[in-house]
């Protein structure tokens, strides 16, 4: 570029990156060229920044880690700089540009990243706002950590959550990791099964509404529960009475480990082991069925039982079934428990004829799997032909061998007939039909590997269906198909549970009427139907309610086994047993009549009921002590009188039992129930009371404890009895006390019936100071913890007169400055004799001593501080008597500067004054600072700093002062400061009203509001804002109509009353006056949108005589000066009317006017000229009157008044129109 003119500048724009070689070459007015040296210059390209991490209105947690990426294309970025808003919040000098921002407030930020590259250049990135969330918080209440459940329990999990910021959507509940179930609203809770045992984590995952998540975990353990089973005695083993029986059980926990296992009969603990093996010895075993229990517990509590069987009797112990009767064979089990392992045989009968012996040693799995010895006890015996093949039926019994004992189950028909052909599609063939078993076969010929159905009838209705699937070898061989044809059922319970019954058995094809061959059958079963026998309680046992009862009860069937035993209460059920013992307990039975009865059953299902047994439950009677209180305490030796109150709601209450402890001490069989205990020893007692009514049945009431208290003992050991004191002597009273049962609580010290002291624990001692001359009882009275007191001998002592001294001056609580000269005073005399001398005394130092009347001594010197004075006299005989202290305080007084303004300074009206001053206390504090205008108090503070602004000061020359009081009224005044307020320019302000005329706003010329007073409160008990733009305080006096504000009394003046807007009332400036009564002043009484009152002279409507004006003598010149005003000649009489010659009253012929007292009626001849009611008031009110009606009637004129007064809510005179 080139320059041609001074200063020679160029701009290079758009100037490429990189290093610039810059030269000026100058060329004069003849063609001389010079060229500059070179300067180098490098032009920088800004680095370029972005944040990449948060992103833009993310929301997040803290930490926050913020990510940028810069650049610098023509160097090198040497740091980047991160702000939150504008402030630095971390800088990273190398790449990747990254800082972590903790403990970010909640809230939104405003992020950006500054890079600065190596030659200074600068570049901001965009901001990104992110929003810092609060994390909510989470914790499982339930279950509680560590917690342990059985293997497959119902857990409920429960959770509670809460977000400071916001709100909480959702809780999750995780089980190891595994997410169960959610829940969006509080209470947080689930519950689940879970089944694998071990330790697992429950978690619950909580999520505010920003996105924001918690977690908190439990561990819960879930436990196996441990296996248990018996090992020995073997499952129906047999043992004879009186044996020891080793109980043994195998317990093992997969979980964990085995802590105990517990043997039980029932409910009753034989013994238990806590070590492998785990087993116990029962003893002297009686014989019986028994059916122990072993319980295994494991290290985590969980219980898991087995039961075992086993029977004590005397040998042989038989045992086995008849278990099948049919055409082909005659089967069943038989062994003796005490040859387990031994084979024995049976003898079988047809219809009471032996027909064979067979050995039961056939091999039986079953037999082994329920415990029957090694298996080898079964019997199978093949019927003769000669039973087989006419159709007749047989009773087949089976008995052991050799003797008369039936084996269970036996005695079963059997009837064969050859089998027939079948009739197409269907065949078969009843074998049997007995009280135990029905078998046969049936098939379907067109289906012959197909087993089919049997149904089964009892008297026509169908009983159930069987399926015919069971090989036989004969129907094989038969060609009867595969022969899975054979079919057996154990014969229902509902054809043999009674005692004799006949029933037409009949079995059919599937879905079809058409019998089987050999059906129906007729069946006759007998059953021996239980008995029972309720053994327990007694017939008409009688119990008190709440009554628990235990039934027991017997149970035997001759021909099967007690399936159960119910027990009834009436027609109601009360309880079940399943096993021998037979019992239930009933807890709570109401009071009343019950009648029990137990019910067996069979194990076909055969019913006997026992006889009923009946029982009385009788409700207890009530009883409660009602003296003596509770917790009473009795000084011994002790008299106490027992009371109870007693009631039976279902008979009489025969008497009661009264004990102290457990120890009866009275019966009382009659109302009121009481007992008298004479001497009752020392020490704690807790009496009862037990009413027994007319059934006998019983209560005890609830304890009532009292105690019986040794009073205590107590002596004074000082002073001696017939001590003699001085007059105004300290008396040093000392005592003894103790108490065997307890202890001291206080010792109190009487003189007579007064109380002097306390002392509340040892020694016990009270001095009793400045005793007065006279002749005195001392007592001391001990109180123990129990409140028992006891008062010791009396201790008499004389206090006779001596000298007596007072310090007369100075005062007590005097103060004084610091280097004064304190005069020290004192009165002492001896009615006894004479005074030595009197000495002065500042705590134990002698300040000085006088020996004459009176007693006086000048100290001087005194530092500041607070001093004890005492005098003592000393009289002729070397006695001394010390006066009271007088405490005095030598005070320094503060100091004080007025700082601001300083001296001669000028201000201009209205003039706000910054007035500071400083006070310090050496000795104390700054009570007050009071600032003044020559005598004229301004204000005053009290708390540093001492500074206001003194407002709207008027033009003149003032002296201020500030004077400081300290905390002991020391006052110290300043050093005037003289300043000038010199007049202002004139200024123009423009007052703005509302509806009634109150200034609200005041602006100066410019506009600028610079007073206002727009609050509303309608009193006008609101301070104006005197300040409202900042430009100084604006004073203001007017408030509303005609009301002048005066800031020193804070009253408002309307002319001649006073307003007080703090109760929204006129008052008077005196409202007492000579005359006292009530503020007689209200504004227009009260009413001002209806009447006013200029001057503030209106009496309130009262009849407050003081008030009342005399007539004047200028009331004549009155209606003068309106007769002048309205230009109109009147008649002006005064006193009675006057009358005209013609006997007529003047007012009905002339314009006239006629006063009395302060009163004026003007009347008027009916002149349409005449003035208006306005034009006359308004002369009225120029005239000095200042209350008029206007009157219609037969004698129509206006009445005025020269003060307030007349009807009340009657338009006055109205000055606003008279403008």
């Amino acid at each position: 570029g080139t320059a041609t003119a001074a200063p020679y500048t160029v701009t290079l724009a758009n100037a490429a990156a990189g290093t610039h070689t810059l030269t000026a070459r100058a060329t004069d007015n003849n063609g001389a060229v010079t060229t500059s040296g070179a300067v180098s210059a490098i032009v920088d390209t800004p680095p370029t920044v972005s944040i990449t991490a948060p992103v833009n209105n993310a929301v997040i947690t803290t930490p926050v880690n913020i990510t940028a990426t810069a650049a610098d294309a023509d160097g090198t970025v040497t740091k980047v700089d991160f702000f939150d808003g504008a402030t630095l919040v971390g800088t990273a000098t190398a790449a990747p540009y990254s800082i972590t921002l903790a403990n970010a407030a909640a809230g939104t930020h405003a992020l950006t990243a500054r890079a600065t590259d190596n030659n200074g250049a600068v570049t901001t990135s965009g901001a990104v706002s992110v929003i810092v969330n609060s994390a909510p918080t989470v914790s499982i209440t339930a279950p509680a950590n560590n917690a342990v459940f059985t293997q497959g329990a119902t857990i409920t999990v429960t959770a509670t959550a809460a977000d400071a910021d916001g709100s909480v959507a959702k809780v999750d509940f995780l089980y190891d990791g595994t997410l169960l179930s959610t829940q969006t609203a509080a209470p947080y809770s689930f519950a689940f099964n879970p089944t694998i045992a071990g330790t697992h984590t429950l978690t619950a995952r909580a999520t505010d509404n920003n996105g924001a998540v918690t977690s908190a975990a439990v561990n819960v353990i879930l436990n196996v529960v441990p296996t248990v089973s018996f090992t020995a005695p073997a499952n129906n083993a047999f043992f004879t009475p009186g044996s020891n029986i080793t109980l043994t059980a195998a317990a093992a926990d997969s979980d964990g480990s085995i802590a105990k296992v517990d043997f039980f009969l029932g409910a009753t603990l034989i013994g238990t082991a806590t070590a492998a093996p785990y087993s116990v010895v029962w003893s002297n075993v009686p014989a019986g069925q028994y059916q122990p229990t072993a319980s295994a517990t494991d290290n985590q509590g969980a219980v898991a039982s087995t039961t075992g069987f086993f029977t004590v009797t005397t040998a042989p112990a038989y045992n086995g079934r008849h278990e099948t009767t049919n055409c082909s064979t005659i089967s069943g089990w038989v062994w003796d428990a005490f040859q387990p392992n031994t084979p024995i045989s049976v003898d079988v009968y047809s219809d009471g004829v032996l027909l064979g012996t067979v050995l039961a040693g056939d091999f039986r799995q079953d037999l082994v799997n329920i415990g029957i010895g090694n298996g080898n006890h079964g019997f199978s015996f093949t019927p003769p032909a000669s039973i087989t093949s006419n159709g007749t039926p047989h009773i087949i019994q089976v008995k052991f061998s050799g003797t008369q004992i039936f084996v269970y189950n036996t005695g079963q028909n059997l009837s064969c007939i050859a089998p027939g052909v079948p009739t197409p599609p269907y065949g078969g063939f009843v074998d049997q039909v007995t009280c135990t078993v029905m078998s046969g076969w049936a098939w379907n010929s067109q289906q012959p590997d197909t087993p089919i159905n049997v149904d089964v009838y009892s008297d026509g209705v169908l009983l159930t269906s069987v399926p015919a699937n069971q090989f036989r070898q004969d129907l094989r061989n038969a060609g009867i198909g595969n022969g899975v044809h054979g079919y057996s059922l154990a014969t229902p319970n509902s054809l043999k549970n009674l005692a004799t019954q006949t029933h037409s058995v009949a079995l059919h094809f599937p879905g079809t009427t058409l019998d089987l061959n050999g059906s129906p059958w007729a069946l006759t079963c007998t059953n021996a139907l239980p008995l029972a026998t309720l053994t327990a309680p007694a017939q008409n046992g009688q119990f008190s309610a709440p009554a628990t009862i235990t039934l027991a009860a017997s149970a035997t069937d001759a021909d099967g086994t007690i399936a159960k035993v119910d027990f009834f209460d009436g027609a109601t059920l009360v309880g079940t047993a399943t096993a021998a013992p037979y019992s239930v307990t009933l807890a709570n039975v109401a009071a009343g009549a019950h009648a029990y009865t137990a019910r067996a059953t069979d194990n076909v299902d055969g019913i006997g009921t026992s006889a009923a047994v009946n029982v009385a439950v009788n409700g207890a009677p009530a009883v409660s002590i009602t003296a003596p209180a509770n917790n009473a305490v009795f000084a011994t030796p002790a008299t106490i009188t027992v009371t109870a109150s007693a009631a039976d709601t279902d008979g009489t209450v025969a008497k009661v039992d009264f004990f102290d402890g457990a120890i009866p001490v009275g019966t009382a069989t009659a109302a009121p129930y009481s007992v008298t205990l004479a001497n009752v020893a020392a020490g704690a007692h807790a009496f009862t009371a037990r009413a027994t009514d007319n059934k006998g049945g019983t209560l005890t009431s609830a304890a009532v404890n009292v105690t019986v208290n040794v009073p205590p003992t107590v002596s004074i050991t000082a002073p001696a009895s017939r001590t003699l004191f001085a007059a105004s002597a300290s008396v040093a009273i000392g005592a003894t006390a103790a108490d065997t049962d307890g202890t001291i609580a206080r010792v109190d010290f009487y003189q007579g019936a007064t109380l002097l002291g306390t002392a509340p624990s040892a020694p016990y001692g009270f001095t009793w100071t400045n005793v007065a001359a006279g002749s005195y009882s001392l007592t001391a009275v001990a109180t123990d913890d129990r409140g028992t007191s006891t008062t010791s001998a009396a201790v008499a002592i004389t206090v006779s007169a001596s000298a007596g001294v007072s310090l007369t001056a100075p005062a007590d609580g005097a103060v004084f400055a610091q280097a004064a000269s304190i005069t020290l005073t004192a009165s002492a005399i001896n009615p006894q004799g004479s005074i030595a001398k009197v000495d002065f005394y500042q705590g134990a130092t002698l300040l000085g001593t006088a020996t004459t009347a009176p007693y006086s001594f000048s100290w001087s010197g005194a530092v500041s501080g607070s001093y004890a004075l005492t005098a003592v006299a000393t009289d002729g005989v070397g006695g001394t008597t010390t006066s009271s202290v007088v405490t005095i305080r030598i005070n320094t007084a503060p100091t004080v500067n007025l700082t601001s303004p300083t001296g001669g300074a000028n201000f201009t009206a209205p003039a706000n004054i910054a007035v500071t001053a400083t006070a310090a206390d050496s000795d104390g504090t700054i009570a007050k600072v009071e600032f003044y205008r020559g005598s004229t108090l301004i204000t005053t503070l009290t708390a540093s700093p001492y500074s206001f602004t003194w407002t709207a000061v008027e033009p003149g020359s003032y002296a201020l002062t500030a004077v400081a009081t300290d905390d002991l009224g020391a006052r110290v005044s300043s050093d005037a400061v003289t300043v000038a307020v010199n007049a202002g320019a004139a200024q123009v302000y423009y007052i703005q009203t509302d509806h009634l005329n109150t200034p609200r706003l005041i602006a100066d010329a410019s506009g600028t509001t610079v007073w206002r007073w727009d609050q509303g409160e309608p009193f006008g008990n609101d301070v104006p804002n005197n300040d409202p733009s900042g430009l100084g305080a604006f004073e203001f006096p007017l408030r509303f109509p005609g009301q002048y504000f005066d800031r020193e009394t804070n009253l408002v003046y309307n002319w001649r009353r006073d307003y007080d807007p703090e109760i929204g009332r006129y008052v008077e400036s005196d409202p007492i006056g000579l005359g006292g009564g009530t503020n007689t002043y209200a504004y227009a009484e009260n009413s001002p949108l209806l009447f006013f009152d200029l001057t503030g002279e209106l009496s309130y409507n009262t009849p407050d005589t003081r008030r009342t004006k005399p007539v004047g003598p200028d009331m004549e010149a009155k209606v003068g000066c309106i007769e002048t005003q309205l230009n109109m000649n009147l008649v002006i009489t005064g006193g009675a009317e006057r009358t005209l010659p013609n006997g007529k009253p003047a007012h009905k012929c002339k314009n006239s006017a006629h006063y009395s007292g302060d009163a004026v009626d003007f009347s008027f001849k009916r002149n349409p000229t005449l003035p208006g009611p306005d034009e006359f008031f308004c002369a009225a009110l120029k005239c000095g009157f200042e209350w008029g009606l206007q009157e219609s009637g037969d004698q129509p004129h206006y009445h005025i008044q020269r003060i307030p007064g007349g009807p009340c809510n009657v338009p006055r005179i109205n000055p606003c129109k008279c403008q």
